[in-house]
């Protein structure tokens, strides 16, 4: 009798049975990274404009429609024809010589447009982030300020550069909950607005893990992306978790960036960088370059960055110079902000206070002696503070002397919390913490025996 389980043996007239028709379907994908160092990546084939993958593994290279990797065969993703015209791919891989090498090519380049030197270091340092986005702690993030004509020159050359560049206007809403979120591509905006919304869509295209809506469904959110946010220096809306980069007006004849010039750049770049990532993405997701005295914020910003920069200690070592300024300037202007402040207020209540109440007056009245003392108005009326304080998650009860806050051991714990999120210089030099300083400063990394040397350096 045949065995009806060996196809070798099975009659022809035998019907096929489900697992004969199971075929696996293609995965989509617009790429893929793998852990043992091969990638597929989209190409841009240049005689016909048509869209297919490379496969990297070590140092061949394989090109074609459709690959099988490890049992799953994968297809490129069904990617509306607009977006594949907006942006720009690659058309295929070539050697870039050593880290070192290609990160010089890229800041010459800016260079050689009339950037000073620093906006060109941090545009490069952006820019090879952007090609491992998905390997990241937070999305790449380019603020810039200045003039509008010199901007506009900085997107135009960093859109031949980022990885799969997508060019608007203002952040919306519908923009990016209408992005292909497998292509993964970097955001150039031209124009920046301070509305809340605004505001919220940004912070939510940094983070891992935001959903944004569209129709019955929901989107990933989290995107590099590059936003000139018009003439002024400061801009507090993005915290420490983005590059600023402030320009000066180009001296001199003032570089344009013409088609043919564009089509020079990108092919010049573009395939250095994408076999830059394929030949190091292992490397990044695996690096534990840190910045450890950086504020929390800069020091996740400068992790982002420094971990893009394989087998050059000396390029990783510059971030110190830059971001070390920078958070010095985070560090300095925090100190005048009124949560900040509030926040040493009730520090302080918590090591002074016996009975269990604070007054939200009391409160008002040290907010405005700490800011008189640094050099602010500090006129808030204790319902602006009030405000303040439900910003920070405080709720007031009111009794007959007023509205105030009951000191309870989780309340005292509360405020601690934030005092290590805020990086209060209290906690961070305490010479004779109570318990809950301790706790919170081992958390940190800190013992008592480390005094004021530990934390924030900017005096009073």
């Amino acid at each position: 009798m045949p065995n009806r389980n060996n196809r070798s043996s099975r009659n022809p007239f035998d019907l096929p049975t489900m697992a004969d028709m199971e075929v696996p379907l293609p995965r989509s994908t617009a790429g893929e990274l793998f852990p043992d160092g091969s990638c597929l990546e989209l190409i841009l084939r240049p005689e016909s404009d048509e869209m297919e993958f490379a496969f990297v593994r070590g140092q061949k290279t394989s090109v074609g429609t459709s690959f099988e990797v490890d049992g799953h065969t994968y297809a490129p993703a069904p990617i509306d024809s607009s977006f594949l015209r907006a942006t720009v791919l690659p058309s295929g891989l070539k050697a870039y010589g050593s880290t070192n090498q290609l990160f010089t090519e890229i800041r010459d380049l800016f260079t050689q447009f009339g950037f000073l030197e620093d906006v060109c270091l941090l545009a490069s340092y952006f820019l090879l982030a952007t090609w491992f986005t998905e390997l990241l702690p937070i999305a790449p993030c380019f603020v810039i300020n200045g003039p509008r004509s010199e901007a506009l020159l900085l997107l135009d050359l960093l859109g031949c550069l980022v990885r799969r560049p997508l060019h608007f206007g203002e952040p919306e809403r519908a923009v990016l909950s209408c992005l292909p979120y497998v292509l993964q591509p970097t955001l150039l905006f031209s124009d920046y607005s301070t509305k809340p919304r605004v505001k919220n869509l940004l912070a939510i295209s940094s983070r891992r893990g935001y959903q944004l809506a569209r129709g019955s469904n929901v989107v990933a959110a989290f995107y590099a992306k590059a936003i000139y946010c018009g003439a002024a220096l400061a801009n507090d809306d993005f915290g420490g978790a983005a590059i600023r980069a402030h320009l000066e007006v180009i001296r001199g004849r003032f570089p344009l960036l013409n088609s043919q010039n564009k089509l020079r750049i990108i092919a010049e770049f573009q395939p250095k960088l994408l076999a830059y990532r394929a030949a190091t993405h292992v490397a990044v997701s695996q690096s534990e370059f840190d910045l450890p005295e950086l504020s929390s914020d800069v020091r996740i910003l400068a992790r982002t960055l420094g971990v893009c920069v394989v087998g050059s200690p000396e390029i990783q070592a510059g971030l110190k110079r830059l971001l070390g300024s920078y958070d010095a300037g985070i560090r300095a202007e925090r100190r005048y902000d009124v949560r900040y402040v509030a926040i040493e207020s009730l520090f302080s209540f918590c090591h002074t206070r016996i009975d269990e109440k604070i007054y939200v007056g009391e409160v008002t009245k040290t907010v405005d002696e700490i800011q008189k003392s640094r050099g602010e108005g500090g006129a808030h009326s204790a319902r602006q503070m009030g405000d303040v304080l439900r910003s920070l998650g405080f709720h007031a009860k009111r009794d007959g002397n007023g509205f105030s806050i009951l000191l309870t051991e989780n309340m005292r714990r509360y405020i601690h919390e934030l005092a290590r999120d805020f990086e209060i210089k209290a906690l961070q030099e305490s010479e004779g913490p109570c318990d809950l300083c301790t706790e919170y400063l081992a958390a940190l990394g800190v013992t008592s025996d480390d005094g004021a040397g530990t934390g924030d350096t900017n005096g009073e």
